[in-house]
């Protein structure tokens, strides 16, 4: 069992996330696990990134990509964690609890189910092993089988942005690309899911993990 760690970035990180980034593949370089290292200069256009970090993980031997965002900071057995959940067959996918943060819901984990064609955030399944139907690309593992097996035609093979029409129960809008790519795997009957187990924060101007998000509840 081998593993790429990859990330995108514009060419400025966090210190946080570079120390986080460094445990992690020290220790994995000591458990004999690491195959590769892959680092994606990215512009605006994060499918870009995202697609480029997927072809030049193909063209390493690792059995799996642990995609890493720059914003995010973890432990630093986290792989090794998700990997124990993690199974070729059974659970090909599995992402670690996250949280977003935005004007419509405030801090959220990044977890949803779909009602209606469009992504529903899953607030209180924060427990476990959670079986969802999309998740952030900004940390999690996939097998290399998901990006061999349901590449998509055209020029963004596995991450894209997907339109959903609009309906009489919302409004339709646009997906980002990594929900897109987890509901084209969805639609191809590929289990995903979120270890809530393995979290990793995201570094806004203080770090939003499920520390934040439970004195967020506590205070509603």
């Amino acid at each position: 069992m081998s593993v790429t760690v990859g990330w995108i970035d514009g060419g400025v990180t966090r210190g946080e996330w570079a120390e986080s980034v460094a445990r992690l593949v020290a220790y994995e370089t000591v458990k004999g696990r690491l195959a590769s290292i892959v680092r994606v200069r990215s512009g605006p256009m994060m499918e870009e990134g995202r697609n480029d970090l997927v072809t030049r993980f193909l063209d390493t031997p690792a059995d799996w990509l642990m995609s890493i965002d720059t914003d995010m900071v973890f432990d630093y057995d986290s792989v090794e964690r998700l990997l124990e959940t993690a199974d070729p067959e059974t659970t090909p996918m599995v992402g670690g609890l996250c949280f977003g943060i935005n004007k419509e819901f405030g801090q959220f984990p990044t977890m949803y189910r779909t009602i209606d064609g469009m992504p529903h955030v899953l607030f209180n399944e924060l427990d476990g092993v959670v079986p969802v139907d999309a998740t952030g690309a900004g940390f999690v593992l996939t097998h290399r089988s998901l990006f061999e097996d349901h590449k998509r035609p055209g020029p963004h093979p596995w991450f894209h942005r997907r339109t959903v029409p609009a309906t009489s129960k919302h409004d339709g809008g646009i997906l980002g690309e990594d929900l897109s790519w987890c509901w084209h795997l969805r639609s191809e009957g590929v289990p995903i899911f979120v270890d809530t187990s393995v979290e990793a924060g995201q570094i806004k101007p203080s770090v939003v993990n499920s520390v934040s998000y439970g004195m967020r509840h506590a205070a509603h």
